[in-house]
């Protein structure tokens, strides 16, 4: 897909600077020494002066993801075939209470939506039940999770003991929908050493909350309940070093280091456009021209503002990464690779507003490994957005 176009609305933003000093072309091989010669003049040889950035990101957008939670059973446990609707659950569930299977213990079930859960009446009690699809068997079914079941609810087995399906530790604290993928990264400037890593990345789009009962951006009866945020969309962009607008304290600054992306390729004109044009909400017809994504940390594990992180291949999970230092680890990384000293970043002004001396250029390259990437979304496979 190629970059979305600017809607009537998207205004250019205020902030102004200068533009990246170098074009995509000029920094296309990634190895340059200081001083290239170049022969065939009348002179003899002559010095390739072209300015090129410090390092280089390619990110390829690989798999989609989308879910509230996972859950794991800890003992067989009763389940009922969910289709998304439950309005004859109750029924179902009084003509089988036994469960129309049985899931296996330790089976893994992913719940796609804070609002996949509902109660049914069996006897004189109520059965909690969530919905969420296993892992095993590739079938959505409501499943119980709460401390008791009424008698009626039970497995056909005499040493069967009931214990709650557990919420797999460290999963999701919230609803995620984003995009995961590759993140290489490689250092261009004849100063520094050639340096090249490969890391896994990760960008929520889309975050809701269960109090909140609805995706970002969208308007509750008390206003707000998340900040609308965008991701970006395929293209070539521009941005260096600098500490986040709200992290400006010595405290958050060692928090989250930061890469900022404030710049876009045109290609027709040849030029550079201050501004992100990014993909806003689930709507890749929506856009919005910002200067506020970074690439940084996520918080714990995965919290984003339509920004990205990298971390380490062995380290990513399938909604983000097992910690935030894993993150932060990788961003130290590549801060020192271009010459950021993390005393300077953190106890110095340098990278609050850098000046020409301090810009560490990054040239950003988004892409996405096929025209048509079909990706879990779950565990269901749904196309994203390219």
């Amino acid at each position: 897909m190629a970059t979305p176009k600017a809607s009537p609305s998207a205004k250019k933003p205020s902030k102004a600077g200068a533009a990246p000093p170098f074009t995509p072309d000029a920094a296309a091989v990634a190895d340059w020494p200081a001083k290239r010669s170049v022969t065939g003049t009348s002179t003899g040889a002559t010095v390739d002066e072209a300015v090129r950035p410090d390092a280089e990101l390619d990110i390829t957008y690989k798999t989609q993801f989308r879910f509230y939670r996972f859950w794991q059973t800890r003992v067989p446990t009763p389940a009922w075939f969910g289709t998304g609707e439950s309005s004859d659950l109750p029924a179902r569930v009084e003509k089988a209470p036994h469960g129309d299977v049985v899931l296996d213990a330790d089976e893994r079930l992913c719940q796609l939506d804070v609002k996949d859960q509902t109660t049914v009446r069996v006897g004189k009690q109520t059965l909690s039940l969530q919905l969420g699809e296993s892992e095993k068997r590739s079938l959505p079914y409501w499943f119980p999770a709460g401390a008791k079941l009424p008698p009626e609810v039970r497995v056909n087995d005499p040493k069967w003991k009931w214990k709650p399906p557990q919420k797999q530790p460290n999963s999701s604290p919230d609803n995620q929908w984003g995009l995961r993928g590759d993140f290489q990264f490689r250092t261009t400037s004849p100063d520094l050493e050639a340096n090249t890593r490969n890391y896994k990345m990760v960008t929520v789009w889309q975050r809701w909350k269960d109090d909140a009962k609805c995706y970002t951006g969208e308007k509750t009866s008390k206003g707000v309940a998340v900040p609308p945020m965008c991701t970006q969309p395929l293209g070539i962009y521009a941005g260096f070093v600098r500490v986040m607008g709200n992290h400006q304290s010595q405290e958050e600054r060692a928090k989250y280091p930061a890469i900022w992306i404030g710049y876009t390729w045109n290609a027709d004109a040849s030029e550079w456009g201050l501004g992100v044009l990014g993909w806003v909400l689930k709507n890749p017809q929506s856009t919005k021209l910002t200067t506020s994504i970074f690439i940084h940390p996520g918080n714990f594990p995965n919290w984003f503002l339509g920004c990205m992180a990298p971390g380490p291949a062995e380290k990513q999970t399938e909604w983000g990464f097992k910690s935030k230092d894993d993150t932060s680890q990788a961003m130290w990384d590549i801060l020192a690779a271009v010459g950021v000293k993390k005393k300077e970043y953190i106890e110095t002004t340098k990278y609050l507003e850098p000046d020409k001396k301090h810009r560490k250029w990054f040239l950003i390259r988004v892409k996405a490994e096929s025209p048509s990437v079909v990706a879990a979304d779950g565990w269901k496979d749904c196309p994203i957005w390219v």
